[in-house]
């Protein structure tokens, strides 16, 4: 029976089409990154992760990114009140 609500909430998940939308999403930021560093796209796994970790220990990098996420929470939440008194439409377009 676990099995099969497994089975079954898995088949949801693919159906929804999140690990597409996942994907498209890692592979854009992937493409940003090189972007802006194109030495990255020769680096091993391993360093790039040795990289990453030593950029986002920084604690100028720490405050950029909590200063980031919080806007990015301010702005849906004021999206949302937006949509909730139908100011704005229900589409946002995603970056």
């Amino acid at each position: 029976q676990h099995k099969l609500e497994r089975l079954e909430n898995r088949k949801k998940y693919l159906e929804k089409g999140e690990r597409q939308k996942r994907t498209h999403r890692l592979c854009n930021l992937g493409g940003t990154i090189e972007s802006l560093a194109p030495e990255f796209k020769d680096l091993t796994r391993t360093e790039m992760t040795e990289l990453m970790e030593y950029i986002f220990s920084l604690p100028e990098v720490q405050r950029a990114v909590r200063h980031m996420a919080i806007t990015h929470i301010s702005q849906a939440n004021r999206e949302k009140e937006l949509k909730a008194d139908g100011t704005i439409s229900s589409e946002r377009h995603a970056d």
